[in-house]
């Protein structure tokens, strides 16, 4: 399986995201320098905005996708680019935490 990890920050999701995936992609609007210490063979990282994604249609098996929509400026065209690049038959996983409940 293929998994992208959009918005993934620091790494560390993608990085345990290897245990249910033959490749794991991490993206976020900036470059973090924990990403080194991830990388590996199975598991890259990207730079990029999730609004425009830079894969091809149908690339992944599953996306991912924590605690991000709350920081995007458009978060419906993020979820359209999200189901573009997801297979059909995909799965797509958001966790989105209620930041008011705090």
């Amino acid at each position: 399986k293929k998994i992208l990890d959009v918005g993934c920050g620091y790494g560390i999701d993608s990085y345990n995201l290897l245990r249910y995936a033959r490749t794991v992609i991490g993206t976020d609007i900036k470059k973090h320098a924990s990403w080194y210490s991830f990388t590996n063979r199975r598991l890259k990282f990207r730079q990029s905005k999730s609004e425009k994604l830079p894969f091809r249609r149908n690339s992944f098996d599953g996306v991912f996708l924590k605690d991000l929509l709350h920081h995007v400026d458009d978060p419906t065209t993020t979820l359209g680019e999200i189901r573009r690049v997801t297979r059909k038959g995909g799965v797509i996983i958001v966790i989105e935490g209620d930041r008011k409940s705090v």
